[in-house]
């Protein structure tokens, strides 16, 4: 399944021999974010709406001589249409055609895996969440007389960022604490551990339920590890949307690497865990993105030589989830207007499984766009690096996936011809 983050259109669809003229352009564009993604998430399909479609079969060739239309090639017929001695007739093996040219927005399904390290709370890694006093000298940069707002800790900032997230947009959400609530403080093995499942369940309208089972904004003396490769690992385990092409995405929230790595001793829980990016860019193929927020995060090397920013800006791309800001292409907790429009609905997606109501479930298509057919591709087929479409077998209503190039092109045309094949042809 194909989304990319786009201006949402709607969904119609003229159906029968001769394609039915609708203008479907529906402006709602807000440009509310610079993120990129890799293809290959989607919501669900489209519908078509054209009550008037019919699936019988067409007859063959135009009836009087009002039918016909001067042609030098096919290319100057319709689709559904070849040239033959100068005019324009009706392909007979063409039962039907349809045009999907616009698209809904569905919410995605959500995991936010957050950060409860110790320096997720301790007073000396509070920092200036706003941005107001960069020079640290308690005073607003651009404005001396004015006090600088107070430092808060990295988690009051968790608590604001999944909230500008909820409020900004649709989404059915989970949550998973990484370490556990009852991991102690003090440094060790046991500051690593997690529960069996998450916190919280995804669910649609859950952000109170989410806030009831996180620590509270204000919260301190808590802490333990950085077992943040066993938590997405937890998330992606529970995704289970009601329809496959549901998009999926766990939300790293987090101030730092990982560690706890489960492929050391014990007695090396401090250790920076190098396994979080395979599983992250093993949940992409899975369909499963991965975001990340980064709060407060350094750039410079750490007592192991390792850069918090260029782990993290490596983490978002294997998620296929990231921005376009130069050194940084992970999500800064500061960046309101990003975050506030990750999941703005309905202006930032544009999807690629196409649905036609009104073929059969058994349908053999030919597949256009900008006037290129392009081929059905095999079941094995990657999607995200084939040319061409995939078909739902046995599903009901028809659904088609347009894959690469054909699905940017679907994305830039909004538009995407469907001929269907009569079964004995």
């Amino acid at each position: 399944m194909n989304k990319q983050i786009l201006t949402l259109l709607a969904v119609t669809c003229a159906c029968g021999p001769t394609p039915a003229t609708t203008d479907t352009a529906t402006d709602t564009a807000t440009d509310a974010t610079s993120l990129q993604t890799d293809s290959d998430t989607s919501g669900e399909p489209t519908t078509a709406t054209d009550t008037n479609a019919t699936t019988e079969p067409a007859t063959a060739g135009p009836t009087t001589s009002e039918d016909f239309d001067d042609c030098g090639s096919s290319s100057d017929c319709e689709l559904y249409q070849e040239c033959i001695d100068g005019q324009c007739v009706d392909r007979p093996d063409i039962c039907d055609s349809g045009v999907v040219s616009q698209v809904p927005y569905y919410p995605p399904h959500v995991m936010y895996v957050i950060d409860k390290s110790t320096s997720m709370f301790a007073p000396e890694h509070h920092w200036d969440h706003d941005g107001d006093d960069l020079d640290d000298d308690g005073f607003v940069d651009d404005d001396p007389m004015v006090m600088a707002t107070p430092k808060v800790s990295h988690w009051y900032s968790v608590h604001e960022v999944i909230a500008l997230i909820d409020s900004s947009g649709k989404t059915s959400a989970g949550a998973v604490l990484f370490p556990a609530t009852e991991a102690p403080v003090e440094p060790g093995p046991d500051g690593c551990i997690l529960n069996e499942s998450p916190e919280v369940s995804i669910a649609a309208d859950n952000i109170d339920t989410i806030f009831a089972a996180i620590p509270p904004q204000n919260a301190s003396d808590l802490g333990g590890g950085s077992p943040a490769t066993q938590a997405l690992e937890l998330a992606y385990q529970h995704f289970d949307p009601p329809a496959a092409w549901v998009p999926k995405v766990a939300i790293l929230l987090t101030d730092g690497v990982p560690d706890c790595s489960q492929v050391l001793p014990p007695d090396q829980y401090d250790q920076y865990d190098d396994n979080m990016l395979p599983s992250i860019e093993q949940a992409l193929d899975d369909d499963i993105y991965t975001a990340v927020i980064g709060i407060d995060i350094s750039s410079e090397p750490d007592a192991q030589g390792v850069v918090a920013r260029d782990v993290l800006n490596e983490a978002a791309i294997a998620g296929g989830f990231y921005t376009n800001n130069g050194d940084e292409v992970f999500i800064n907790a500061r960046d309101d207007s990003t975050i506030g429009g990750l999941f703005y609905a309905p202006d930032n997606y544009l999807d690629c499984t196409l649905e036609l109501p009104d073929f059969p479930t058994d349908s053999t298509v030919e597949v256009y766009v900008g006037g290129q057919m392009y081929p059905q591709l095999d079941d094995q087929a990657d999607c995200k690096t084939s040319d061409g479409f995939k078909v739902f077998e046995g599903s009901d209503p028809f659904r088609v996936d347009l894959c690469g190039e054909a699905c940017l092109q679907f994305q830039e045309l909004n538009t995407a011809e469907f001929l269907l094949v009569c079964p004995d042809a």
